[in-house]
């Protein structure tokens, strides 16, 4: 050995470092991102072969897949995924449920179009597009009449379907990418003295805004299976906090953008700190699910009616209704023949 130092000139890295470690802040493998995962086993490593193990329906599979896309999205590295019992179509769906945050069976669904076709005269031409489950809602709607969908990103040019008397879009601008741009892309295709229909969420109190990204960060390298027993968790407090039957009476705390009044405390907590929905009709499931449709999502921006309304009128759209709530933006408004007064 032919070099001399003094340790205390390195125990200050060497602390620091034991510390990263212990915090999952650093890492000697590969990342999974499941942090106490990656704290415990400080990442994989080559040469390392892992077996998962687990009772059937456990979820195994859906953790497997999560630990796959995020060494591949996160990480920037190949992953080749074997499979003996999932087939290619139903490990694609699993996959985009991953990354959309949407259960892979509501993939599926063409509930919204259907709902459009069975609410309006049967011989107005309903148009539906989607960007990941267009084939099988296309499938799915086969048999309705005059009734056709198509694979549509609401980020590009929509001009290929042409002009349209009513565009309905309910919670769909606020999961993309730019929600103003999608929004004048469905302009583009209104027609004269046709009318569009949104409804976009609207910006929560600011301690809100805080633990609701918080989780969603959490959860959102999860998949379905796995986003929806975590959030268990969350579901079993807001029925905890609904049973408990308290009400509390506050002063306005303008900070916070709490208003004076008298709420149950799972109201006021729902309202101010983070979403915790409970609904004693509906069951365990039902109620987790509205939670999970909250914070699962990666891409959900919230916004301001004022924000909002200046989207419409830089359209030259004519607003004939709105609402706002505590949630949510809602307006429908006309584009006019010609310029109005």
């Amino acid at each position: 050995m032919n070099e001399s130092f003094n340790i205390k000139s390195i125990l200050k890295n060497v602390f620091e470092d034991i510390e990263n470690k212990a915090l999952g802040e650093s890492i000697s493998g590969i990342p999974v991102n499941f942090y106490d995962l990656d704290a415990m086993t400080q990442g994989l490593k080559g040469g390392d072969f892992i077996l998962l193990g687990g009772r059937p329906a456990m979820g195994k599979t859906s953790f497997s897949l999560n630990i796959a896309r995020n060494i591949g999205l996160l990480q920037d590295l190949p992953v080749c995924i074997f499979t003996l019992n999932l087939k290619k179509e139903l490990l694609s769906y699993r996959l985009l449920s991953i990354e959309l945050g949407i259960e892979s069976g509501r993939l599926r669904t063409g509930r919204v179009t259907k709902l459009l076709r069975d609410s309006s005269d049967i011989e107005a031409e309903i148009i539906g597009f989607d960007l990941t489950s267009a084939d099988v809602a296309r499938t799915n709607l086969s048999s309705e009449k005059n009734l056709k969908i198509y694979t549509k990103d609401l980020s590009d040019d929509l001009s290929t379907l042409g002009k349209f008397d009513l565009i309905y879009c309910q919670e769909v601008l606020h999961h993309t990418p730019d929600p103003q741009k999608s929004f004048n892309n469905l302009c583009n295709i209104l027609s004269k003295n046709g009318e569009i229909w949104i409804y976009v969420y609207r910006v929560k109190a600011p301690t809100r805004e805080y633990v609701d990204d918080y989780i969603r960060k959490k959860i959102s390298v999860m998949d379905y299976d796995l986003a929806f027993n975590n959030l268990k968790q969350i579901t079993n407090l807001g029925k905890a906090l609904s049973e408990t039957n308290i009400e509390i009476t506050v002063p306005e705390v303008e900070l916070l953008e709490i208003k004076a009044g008298t709420y149950t405390l799972q109201r006021f907590l729902y309202h101010h700190f983070f979403k915790c929905f409970w609904n004693e009709e509906f069951s365990f499931d039902e109620n987790n699910a509205i939670n999970y449709d909250w914070y699962h999502p990666n891409l959900c921006s919230r916004h301001t009616p004022e924000e909002v309304k200046e989207w419409l009128l830089s359209q030259g759209l004519i607003i004939k209704f709105s609402f706002e709530d505590r949630y949510g933006i809602t307006f429908q408004a006309r584009l006019p023949m010609q310029c109005e007064s």
